[in-house]
């Protein structure tokens, strides 16, 4: 039996069309779909060890900055045909978005069928149940070291953050997030707005949508590196930093299609990226390109991915740019066809094998030490080809290979090669397992 809905503190008007208006306070139990649609103009509490549910077809219209705060915990479940909404009327100011602030242990919080739109810029303090305090920017949903959160089939439109979570475990999968441009112009030098922003815990997201968006997904310091974060996801038409990686967090089977500048960023990495597909690139910055990599990389792998057809504005643009990166990840069995293929600058080392580069800006365009292996060069520019630079580099790359200290920073990724099957995929890399990557470490002219 359904609970009935309990309110404190909270007052109710009616007019001619039912509208219920919430004044604020504490909620829990059952907000029904005959008192919707709902205005809320003070911040709502469900409080701890109490349940929200919110029935389908739910409408709810939050005033300027107003919250649904989570100490207990939310099961927001729509259905196709009666999608639950959280909006403001007042698109130019927004509300404040859900937050959860619950117990770690406390039950999962569920978000379907959900439609989010206008959350307002700006930030706010928080303290959750576990005594933790902070300031948070304003987001659709927030959720800061709580108990795990699954989104399905849900759209997040027009907020400056859609999601944002911190040593939070969250599921998102079969989600849109569409034109979240708010509060800042398509230029670089206006402030932040992504799509998603994970920092800790286990993260999945998956088969979800990312269309006309600032940025897209950053995720960082990834609890389940065992697993892609990020699997069969369609990015198009957002203009930059689609999808940002840092240490472990990994991809498989994402589509890349006409995006803007630097597509995706990696940092400090040392996850897989693989089966990626990044086609009509446009970069229409000083330095675009698909991937750029920070840090010391040497623990990641790409692997399988493709990048054909894209149109780099500017100089030193590539689709894979090594400038502030101490050693690249291992790039094995990708293919470059009338794009930009790989620049390796800075201090940059690198380990490459079995790459076609097919009528590109650059094949491999280095000055640096490092390995190439069984990869195909085909009319490509020859101002930048790898294959058309003088015999002596040719030979550097070839025969000197990586210095000691470059080679013990890549050690600990060949077990990573070795060891993929069981951890990324039930199908096996049958084509990472056929070469013997030790024996080509050891004699990189074989």
């Amino acid at each position: 039996m359904k609970n009935i809905l309990t309110l404190f503190l909270i007052s109710f008007s009616f007019i001619s069309f039912s509208q219920t208006t919430l004044t604020g306070g504490n909620i829990s139990g059952v907000l029904s779909v005959s008192g919707s649609p709902y205005l809320v103009t003070g911040d709502l509490t469900v409080p701890e060890d109490s349940l929200l549910t919110i029935e389908p077809g739910v409408y709810m219209d939050f005033a300027d900055t107003i919250k649904l705060i989570v100490r207990g915990n939310i099961n927001s479940e729509g259905t196709v045909a009666s999608p639950i909404t959280l909006t403001c009327t007042d698109s130019l100011k927004g509300w404040g978005g859900v937050i959860i602030i619950n117990k770690a242990t406390s039950d999962t919080n569920r978000f379907d069928y959900c439609n989010f739109s206008y959350t307002t810029g700006g930030s706010y303090n928080w303290v959750n149940s576990n005594g933790q305090s902070g300031r948070q920017s304003y987001a659709a949903i927030n959720s800061l070291y709580s108990s795990p959160i699954v989104i399905r089939n849900s759209d997040f439109f027009r907020h400056r953050y859609c999601i944002r979570t911190q040593d939070n475990d969250m599921l998102i999968i079969g989600s849109k997030f569409r034109q979240n441009v708010r509060f800042a112009k398509y230029d670089l030098n206006q402030v932040s707005v992504n799509c998603i922003i994970s920092y800790g815990g286990n993260i999945l997201i998956d088969d979800c949508e990312f269309r006309n968006n600032r940025m897209g997904v950053s995720i960082g310091n990834v609890s389940n590196d065992s697993v892609p974060n990020i699997s069969n996801c369609y990015f198009e038409d957002n203009l930059f930093f689609a999808l940002q990686l840092g240490n472990g967090g990994s991809a498989k089977k994402c589509t890349f299609y006409r995006n803007g500048c630097e597509v995706m960023k990696l940092l400090d990495w040392s996850g897989v990226l693989d089966s990626c597909t990044f086609e009509a690139t446009y970069g229409a910055c000083g330095l675009g390109k698909n991937i750029g990599l920070v840090g010391n990389c040497s623990q990641g792998l790409i692997v399988n991915c493709t990048f054909k057809n894209s149109v780099f504005e500017g100089t030193n643009n590539a689709d894979i740019i090594a400038l502030e990166t101490d050693i690249l990840p291992i790039v094995k069995d990708c293919i470059f066809s009338k794009s930009g293929g790989i620049s390796v600058n800075g201090v940059s080392d690198f380990f490459i094998t079995g790459c076609t580069f097919n009528d590109c800006h650059y094949s491999i365009g280095t000055s640096r030490n490092g390995i190439i292996v069984n990869c195909a060069f085909i009319n490509n520019n020859p101002k930048n080809d790898l294959i058309n630079t003088s015999i002596s580099a040719l030979k550097t790359i070839h025969k000197i290979g990586i210095d000691q200290n470059t080679k013990a920073g890549y050690s600990n990724v060949f077990s990573k090669l070795g060891n993929l099957s069981p951890k990324y995929d039930k199908q096996p890399y049958s084509a990472v397992k056929a070469i013997n990557i030790l024996e080509l470490w050891n004699n990189p002219q074989k």
